[in-house]
């Protein structure tokens, strides 16, 4: 709509009805429909790029939290297979980085290796085990316990 009615003009309109037969009838006009659109679209769109940004934090946060599980374990099942092939008494194994808090503030990040054998490995075995997990993993820190 090019004209843009005032107040007084619509009040006007609205009194002429009643001389066309128009009893109880209001005359609506509909302006700055053009207005109306323009701020409905770019309410619709402030809402999706807000929405978009919140999903892009969350996908941060889950790739974040998937690189520290990717941290913290370990392929388990080809490590058993090799460690079998040199420990034929290893039945089964599980190795994963654990977190040992130390007082209020500090806290140790160490890798453990539970393993399950028929009879417990020997000292000799038991360090060769060790040396041979932190040079295949590239360990610092490894704890070795027998299930």
């Amino acid at each position: 709509m090019i004209k843009k009615f005032s107040q007084e003009e619509i009040q006007s309109l609205n009194e002429r009805l009643n001389s066309y037969g128009l009893f109880n009838t209001k005359l609506v006009i509909m302006q700055d429909s053009t207005d109306n659109i323009q701020n409905l679209k770019n309410d619709i769109l402030n809402e999706v790029k807000g929405k978009e940004i919140i999903l892009n934090e969350k996908d941060m946060q889950i790739k974040s939290l998937e690189l520290e599980i990717a941290k913290n374990t370990f392929d388990n099942k080809e490590i058993l297979k090799e460690a079998q092939t040199i420990f034929p008494g290893i039945i089964s194994l599980s190795l994963a980085n654990h977190t040992f808090q130390n007082g209020n503030d500090s806290s140790i990040v160490t890798t453990v290796l539970i393993y399950e054998a028929k009879k417990e490995l020997s000292k000799e075995d038991k360090l060769k085990l060790e040396s041979w997990l932190k040079l295949r993993l590239s360990l610092y820190n490894l704890e070795i316990f027998k299930k």
